[in-house]
């Protein structure tokens, strides 16, 4: 089967058996019966603590904190130390950053649609 985008529209039109103008009403209806709503799930918001753990697991930050606890094992307590506040507010910066954009692209991002049916744009 071919990408939709590289067949010809008239082709499209009769394997998706819905004229230029879109569908009526009863086909509309009739689809919705048989097939269900054409919806999304909303995205949902992770907790708090959720995301703040989700910072310490890039690969990059089990590195330095295998880099502070060898620091800690060979008697460097001052680099340990040092590492793990780098770490610390590195994982604290990602969870303000990433706490703060989550609110904005929730409710500016919510999936919705609409379909050509009797040749107007209205919500499916």
């Amino acid at each position: 089967m071919q990408p939709y985008w590289s067949v010809p529209l008239a082709d499209l039109l009769a394997s998706l058996q819905v004229g230029p103008r879109g569908l009526s009403q009863e086909q509309a209806a009739e689809r919705l019966r048989r097939h269900g709503p054409n919806s999304l799930a909303a995205p949902t918001r992770s907790g708090a603590p959720e995301l703040l753990l989700r910072q310490f697991t890039s690969p990059i930050i089990l590195i330095l904190a295998a880099a502070a606890l060898l620091s800690f094992l060979l008697d460097s307590p001052v680099d340990g130390l040092i590492i793990l506040v780098i770490v610390l507010v590195s994982g604290l910066l990602g969870f303000i950053q990433e706490h703060g954009a989550e609110g904005p692209y929730v409710s500016c991002c919510a999936p919705s649609n609409c379909a050509p049916m009797s040749g107007a744009m209205e919500p499916s």
